[in-house]
């Protein structure tokens, strides 16, 4: 019994969340839209990409270019954008009630508390952007140390007092196999490389599956 599911624990974007216009599916793709600066974060995808250890210098940097913008009207924009996968909404609201379910995430804390309020979800860890009287300050805190998420989880272990073998992990990208590495259950959503496809337990491509997976 030790290692039944306790925990769902979700990726944000390209998992739980689409952005159609965006090239990684990325809340960040979509703050830089909203924002008027997406040629900048463009030009940053570029340059940081393929160099995941410069990666909070990546998210400083877009950062800065957001400095003085107004977060409501940027807030408001980005929800605009968001499209749900198919059989979110289903999904949770069967499951109200039920497991403790949060998001872990290298996007935006903004959008991953919307879905938490939305959708009963009691916690997610995601990069932050300092807001100060209603304007963006050009600051990111990450939402892990180095934007880890092997240290992400850990703090989530710690802190929920749950085994990594205890949890079902829901991820759709590279930056999810350190991750799927440590988990009970590894589900990997319509997989953005044939790597993710495999070291995966399990492929859905819509969360309705999931019930199946963990119950």
């Amino acid at each position: 019994m030790a290692n039944k599911t306790r925990m769902l624990l979700f990726d944000l974007d390209g998992t739980l969340i689409q952005y159609p216009s965006s090239k990684f599916q990325s809340t960040w793709d979509a703050v830089g839209v909203a924002a008027g600066v997406e040629k900048e974060f463009e030009d940053n995808l570029e340059k940081f990409y393929e160099h995941s250890h410069l990666w909070n210098q990546w998210a400083k940097e877009d950062a800065e270019l957001l400095k003085g913008k107004d977060f409501n009207e940027v807030k408001r924009k980005v929800m605009e954008l968001i499209v749900y996968s198919p059989g979110v909404e289903e999904l949770f609201n069967t499951l109200s009630g039920k497991y403790q379910k949060g998001i872990l995430s290298n996007g935006l804390g903004f959008v991953a508390n919307e879905l938490c309020q939305n959708f009963g979800l009691g916690f997610y860890m995601a990069d932050e952007l300092s807001v100060k009287e209603g304007k963006f300050t050009g600051e990111v805190v990450a939402g892990m140390p180095n934007r880890d998420k092997t240290k992400g989880l850990e703090m989530i272990c710690d802190k929920y007092q749950v085994e990594p073998q205890q949890i079902c992990y829901v991820g759709d990208h590279e930056n999810d196999l350190v991750v799927f590495k440590e988990v009970g259950k590894a589900v990997a959503f319509n997989p953005k490389t044939e790597e993710v496809r495999e070291k995966a337990h399990y492929v859905i491509s819509d969360f309705k599956e999931l019930l199946k997976i963990i119950e």
